[in-house]
């Protein structure tokens, strides 16, 4: 579960959003700033030590010109926290110094969003937490219309372990987003990835309730694959089907479950309109041969691992098709 989390979490802060800023009117004279602290956030693209020192010196550089510029003080927060994260946690003086810039953004201009969410992880990581939910709600206040502020807020009570007041936020009697299809989903998709499939349930079914869609439905048979329940799943998945024939990602997914029931001539039923659907994926077609050879039909496993070969793109893909072929062949012949 703690797995779970961080990689959500990381997740969250990689996924930042980098525009949409607005700058004060008193600091909106200095003209051509903000856009070299595009280099700096292009550097964060890939957060090695290296790049974050640079892109660091770029957003103070801007600071100098600019002290009001929101996306240079912001760059500061995100290359702080890789730069955190790469220190193994260990120096608090990069969280405070974050803290400082995030906190001079809300003062600038109190809504924006991703400086609520960056100002939560700063707090967390120093261990105030409490002031970390209090920054979150805030936020919420400033900004209701944010669903962004309302998923960290969920994450953060769930990592928090304040699971009363997380399903709370879920409960949707009161919130704007009753009806939201989309969010619904995704807070589902937040509990179900944290591992508290009841609740992910509860929030899917919420989803459908509002509007049928086969993406919950979708949810709803990915929990039960969670729990290797494949009955579940196959029900689930077959009422997304009903909304959505054509939904051929579902084909796969039902291939699998099928397979690991043991009734491999289903999945064959699944998986075959899959490959001609999306005839180059290689895995796809190398599981459908298997599938084919396990039900004692080894022409049709041949003849899927031959189009293997001519669509695979790396050389060892297609040697190891060709041996496959060959191995086959060796059993027609006795």
């Amino acid at each position: 579960m703690k797995k779970a989390f961080k990689s959500l979490l990381v997740f969250l802060i990689a996924s930042a959003v980098l525009t949409g800023w607005s700058l004060p009117v008193n600091c909106r004279n200095v003209k051509g700033q903000n856009g070299n602290a595009a280099f700096g956030y292009k550097l964060l693209e890939k957060p090695n030590a290296d790049n974050i020192s640079k892109a660091l010196r770029i957003f103070k550089k801007v600071l100098v010109k600019n002290p009001c510029s929101i996306p240079a003080h912001m760059g500061i927060v995100y290359a702080l926290l890789y730069q955190y994260a790469l220190s193994g946690r260990k120096n608090e003086g990069m969280l405070l110094e974050g803290l400082a810039h995030v906190n001079t953004v809300l003062g600038y201009n109190p809504k924006i969003v991703d400086a609520y969410k960056k100002k939560s992880y700063l707090l967390f990581y120093l261990g105030r937490k409490e002031e970390a939910v209090n920054n979150l709600k805030t936020g919420m206040q400033k900004v209701p219309s944010s669903k962004e502020l309302l998923k960290t807020y969920l994450i953060l009570l769930i990592k928090l372990k304040r699971i009363k007041e997380a399903k709370k936020v879920c409960g949707f009697k009161k919130t704007r987003y009753k009806n939201s299809v989309s969010l619904c989903l995704e807070l589902g998709l937040i509990w179900q990835n944290v591992g508290y499939l009841d609740q992910a349930r509860s929030c899917f079914k919420r989803s459908i309730s509002v509007r049928e869609t086969p993406e919950a439905w979708i949810a709803i048979a990915g929990s039960f694959v969670i729990e290797k329940n494949w009955k579940k799943a196959v029900l689930f998945y077959e009422r997304a089907l009903s909304i959505d024939p054509n939904y051929y990602e579902i084909y796969y997914t039902l291939a699998a479950c099928y397979t690991y029931m043991g009734n491999n001539k289903k999945a064959i039923s699944w998986l075959a309109p899959y490959t001609e659907a999306f005839p180059d994926n290689i895995r796809a077609l190398r599981e459908l041969a298997l599938l084919y050879e396990k039900n004692g039909k080894n022409t049709r496993a041949r003849l899927t691992l031959m189009n293997v070969k001519t669509r695979s793109k790396t050389h060892q893909e297609k040697i190891v098709a060709s041996k496959h072929i060959k191995k086959l062949r060796n059993k027609r012949k006795k």
